[in-house]
């Protein structure tokens, strides 16, 4: 054999064999994760939307029965009416929420919204035990579905 064809042989070789080292790993996993049905799919998002709803509905029976409370001890008109709105909104987007129709997520945010424009200031100016639980209501509305929307 010719020493020059053996020698540019292994020079092949011995490149490749560089390269294959040098190489950066395959990172696609898009490649080996499993495929979704449509069905398992459905499921992953419901789970989802099913967390969003109860929190949704838990939310507004807190706040209509805050209101109902609150009228039931001083006879605070606003009080009954702003629980009672408040918690429609919130009851409008959990059930939105848990159809999958629109403007669930929104909904929700909107009434905790309202919730802590109403609340915070009182909060932090009085000092009293329901504005701050109001405010603490408000903002964990905000925060889940603030990040919930915008992850959408």
């Amino acid at each position: 054999m010719d020493s020059g064809l053996v020698q540019e042989q292994q020079l092949s070789y011995r490149a490749q064999h560089i390269s294959e080292l040098t190489r950066k790993p395959d990172r696609s996993y898009k490649r080996y994760a499993p495929k979704l049905l449509p069905s398992q799919y459905r499921k992953i998002v419901m789970s989802s939307n099913s967390s969003l709803s109860n929190a949704s509905f838990v939310l507004a029976a807190l706040t209509a029965g805050g209101g109902a409370i609150g009228y039931a001890k001083t006879g605070s008109v606003p009080s009954i009416a702003a629980g009672f709105l408040v918690g429609f909104l919130y009851g409008a987007g959990g059930y939105r929420i848990a159809n999958g129709q629109p403007y669930g997520i929104e909904l929700s945010l909107l009434a905790s919204a309202v919730l802590g424009a109403s609340a915070i200031p009182r909060a932090i100016r009085l000092r009293k035990p329901v504005p701050i639980f109001l405010s603490i209501l408000s903002t964990y509305g905000l925060l889940t579905f603030g990040s919930a929307l915008r992850r959408a």
